[in-house]
């Protein structure tokens, strides 16, 4: 019996702590990937499934959505730590799965569309 109890006990332990990863919405977040700027070859989003992400090669952050709001975190890159904010908030609204526009709530009059990247 005491063979059972510890080896389930750790799988509960793992089940539990695996729970609390990812997005705030509970499930998989049709984010995750690669995002192509539509007006230029050059801008680009990469949206990680562990929370993790990077804008235009330089700037790294940590992201969450709740509903439509997604939280950028920037952790590192010219962004960090500058005259700018560390933190951004955004509406983000998906159309055909290959879409992605993305509307500032820090700053008045940002919008910009992306599409899927390979």
């Amino acid at each position: 019996m005491k063979k059972i109890i510890l080896p389930a006990l750790l799988l509960v332990f793992g089940l539990v702590l695996f729970a609390g990863c990812g997005n705030r919405d509970g499930d998989a977040s049709p984010l995750v990937g690669s995002w192509d700027w539509e007006d230029t070859l050059i801008g680009y989003y990469v949206f990680n499934a562990d929370g993790t992400g990077i804008r235009h090669s330089v700037n790294h952050f940590e992201w969450h959505t709740d509903g439509d709001l997604l939280t950028l975190n920037f952790v590192s890159g010219p962004l960090f730590d500058s005259h700018f904010t560390n933190n951004e908030l955004w509406t983000w609204v998906m159309t055909d799965n290959n879409t992605l526009t993305i509307t500032s709530r820090h700053m008045e009059g940002f919008t910009w569309t992306y599409t899927r990247g390979n």
